[in-house]
């Protein structure tokens, strides 16, 4: 009996493109599952699948994106070194300091390049800006969304999967978001994806499986 194809939506963070899920695009090959990317849009055109998932899987503020959007709102959602709020403030003191957040927002009219390499260089980037020039309006109106935004209650179950060593989101902020539903990877960082990508497509089989019991 052939296996029942899954879509599964994955969504990147901010600053980044659909190309972060390459590495985990390949350890799922040969997986029964349909990978769509949703694509911001910071150098490009922003673009997203059509239809509902089954499984919707996003990188940091990729995460925030998925459990915001109020029509898929009964599809599971795993977060990658994602939160339900980015942002401290009055009862969520485990959150990012705002001031951070004030300055890249006041930053990227004069120098955008300057503020994306040093936000890649807080999480351990060391690779190249993308060559396109980069959508200075998306970009500030994501990091706005970062500053401003919090997931609502949803029915659909959530997961999370956070770095042990993340210089962004610290343990505290993820427990703070997802309680129990954290697993932690040791040695990772912020960029899951990236560095520790059949981890991450690992998690994506298991999500699915539980949820098909």
């Amino acid at each position: 009996m052939t296996a029942a194809v899954r879509t599964v939506w994955l969504i990147h963070g901010w600053s980044y493109g659909p190309a972060l899920w390459d590495g985990v695009a390949a350890a799922l090959s040969g997986t029964p599952l349909r990978l769509e990317r949703v694509d911001l849009g910071y150098c490009g055109p922003e673009a997203s699948p059509a239809g509902t998932p089954d499984l919707l899987v996003g990188h940091s503020f990729g995460s925030l994106w998925a459990l915001t959007q109020g029509h898929l709102a009964a599809v599971p959602v795993l977060a990658i070194n994602g939160f339900t709020r980015f942002t401290a403030g009055d009862g969520f003191p485990d959150g990012v300091p705002p001031r951070g957040l004030a300055r890249m927002i006041r930053g990227m009219a004069g120098d955008a390049a300057a503020v994306l390499a040093g936000f890649r260089a807080q999480i351990g980037d060391s690779g190249p800006l993308p060559a396109v020039p980069p959508d200075t309006a998306r970009l500030i109106r994501d990091l706005e969304r970062l500053r401003d935004d919090s997931a609502p209650p949803r029915p659909g179950p959530v997961t999370a999967l956070a770095g042990q060593d993340d210089p962004l989101i610290t343990a505290a902020h993820s427990r703070a978001c997802f309680g129990d539903a954290v697993r932690s990877v040791p040695g990772g960082g912020h960029l899951l994806p990236l560095t520790h990508a059949d981890v991450v497509a690992d998690v994506i089989r298991d999500t699915l499986d539980a949820g098909s019991r």
